[in-house]
């Protein structure tokens, strides 16, 4: 990103999302801002534009028609006019689209969205992205009465190749036990503290829908927590006395 507090979405549908990135009329980096005008009647105008520059539309963006390159930003209009933003370097707004300056209450708006979305699904972006499913650890069922240890780290994803319903789930201290009606069991050792790290991991499951790792713990039983209550169960019933045979 060109400089920090910006965000690159603001829900536009004709393009302007993939041309620019946004930033407040507040920012800082409205001070160096360049206005751009449209041009007049059909005609066909370039401007030159930097990387990260700051820009200033005396037109709404959502007005045209956008098409982006790593080169330039096209803008066509209605009344058939175009305007390109060409970069001043090659392929310079691959990285470092221009700024789009926008009204601080539409910017908080759509900042306020990004984050409720970020919040309810923290691994969508990536999701979308086959790099996440590259990296992720295949994780089978083992065989029947078979037990694989698994260590996690942190933003390390997951593939289970199994239904999470043919599971229990149990956790133990860090680690998160999944144990199939067969004796077969997956030990996913430190995943509680990956899950709770500033990069928890995300499972994607065999429908192609995901689950975070907090997700996961939630469905858990605590084995520690069924052995004091078995315990309590046996202390109340009393110690059984058994003779020999």
């Amino acid at each position: 990103m060109a400089v920090e507090g910006q965000i690159p979405s603001l829900g536009y549908e004709n393009g302007a999302d993939d041309a620019f990135d946004f930033i407040p009329e507040s920012h800082e980096a409205a001070g160096t801002a360049i206005t751009i005008s449209a041009p007049l009647g059909g005609g066909a105008d370039t401007v030159p534009v930097a990387p990260g520059q700051a820009l200033r539309l005396d037109f709404d963006a959502g007005e045209a028609t956008i098409t982006t390159s790593p080169d330039g930003v096209t803008l066509t209009f209605a009344d058939g006019s175009t305007l390109t933003l060409a970069s001043t370097e090659p392929g310079g707004f691959a990285d470092n689209p221009p700024l789009l300056l926008t009204p601080d209450s539409q910017y908080e708006e759509a900042r306020n969205q990004a984050s409720q979305e970020d919040a309810r699904n923290p691994f969508q972006f990536a999701a979308a992205d086959a790099e996440l499913e590259g990296r992720a650890i295949e994780v089978d069922k083992p065989g029947a009465g078979e037990t694989v240890e698994m260590a996690i780290e942190p933003g390390q994803p997951l593939k289970l190749n199994f239904d999470l319903e043919e599971v229990e789930v149990i956790q133990t201290d860090n680690d998160i036990i999944l144990s199939f009606a067969d004796g077969a069991q997956v030990s996913f050792s430190s995943l509680v503290d990956a899950a709770f790290s500033d990069a928890p991991p995300v499972l994607l499951l065999p429908d192609g829908s995901l689950m975070s790792s907090q997700e996961l713990i939630d469905m858990g039983s605590n084995i520690d927590a069924l052995a004091d209550a078995l315990a309590g169960v046996d202390t109340a019933a009393g110690q059984a006395n058994v003779g020999p045979v």
